[in-house]
């Protein structure tokens, strides 16, 4: 329990990590990264010696909560069923038009990119921020509603709302507000989730869920659940999103230019990447079947 840094003192997680039978994060892929220099916090040469029961099982949401179908907080409710892919677009295009008057934005057909997040150093304030400026240098619109209690992340995003002051394609909400987020995710055309670090993220699953495409930093659970457009690894009917792999504002204009791409040159693939989402069990039932086998495991291991 000997703290790897400071050898006067006590480390329970550490502790914890030694003396535990197993160790899971909530995605296979955090797993990985706590075991390196940069996502290990100090921790990864213990977990490296003991990557033998280090693992990740994957989070999953409420399908019966995040429901389009019979989400009471949707003007107009559709299924989350790829059957109906031709539906879901013509609702959810009536979702962006009663939106965008809620929110006194012009109404466009151009692409609603839109970023529903705590604004915290890990979730990549600056990175929305290009986001922000490239969507409208672009002529898309951008919807941001976000959580801030650090005074220079809010002022940052206080500047940029001035700076497009009365800007119809724009709306930047430094609040909480779940009713306008669900209504936000049913709008949308795709979503912004550039995060630094991510141990696993709900937001890219309530997305697909929604239908709206997932435009993501391929870290932690985001590149466990989203497959990128172009990954010729996986098949068409299997890509979701577009991912992108270094922190940077250079990474994310180009992911944004890729979705504009498609959306306006390559209707097919735009349709297979939300059919894709909407095809994705994003439910707890494999979670937590995953766990049973963990625990149940252990059991026999130590009866």
């Amino acid at each position: 329990m000997q703290d790897p840094h400071e050898p006067t003192l006590v480390n329970l997680l550490k502790g914890g990590i030694v003396y535990s039978d197993r160790v899971t994060t909530v995605s296979p892929s955090y797993a990985n990264e706590i075991q390196t220099w940069e996502g290990g916090c100090g921790l990864h040469e213990t977990l490296q010696g003991l990557h033998w029961k280090v693992g990740g099982i994957l989070n999953g949401i409420e399908t019966d909560s995040w429901n389009p179908a019979s989400d009471k907080s949707l003007p107009e409710n559709y299924p989350s069923n790829p059957k109906f892919l031709d539906l879901v677009i013509e609702t959810k295009r009536k979702n962006r038009e009663i939106l965008l008057s809620r929110l006194n934005m012009h109404p466009t057909s151009a692409p609603l990119i839109v970023s529903i997040t705590r604004l915290v150093k890990q979730k990549g304030p600056e990175l929305i921020q290009a986001a922000i400026h490239h969507t409208l240098e672009r002529g898309g619109s951008f919807i941001l509603l976000g959580t801030c209690y650090d005074y220079d992340i809010e002022r940052e995003f206080n500047h940029i709302r001035n700076h497009y002051h009365n800007h119809p394609n724009l709306y930047i909400g430094l609040y909480f507000n779940e009713i306008l987020a669900r209504q936000i995710y049913a709008a949308a055309d795709a979503i912004v989730i550039p995060s630094l670090f991510e141990p696993c993220g709900l937001t890219q699953m309530i997305s697909m869920r929604y239908g709206t495409i997932p435009i993501a930093r391929e870290t932690g659970g985001l590149a466990d659940t989203i497959v990128d457009k172009d990954d010729i690894r996986f098949g068409e009917d299997q890509r979701t999103g577009f991912l992108f792999r270094y922190p940077n504002q250079n990474e994310v204009r180009h992911a944004l230019d890729r979705l504009f791409q498609c959306f306006y040159h390559e209707p097919h693939s735009w349709k297979s990447l939300i059919r894709s989402g909407l095809t994705r069990n994003l439910s707890w039932s494999k979670s937590q079947e995953a766990y049973q086998e963990l625990y149940f495991k252990n059991l026999r291991r130590s009866a």
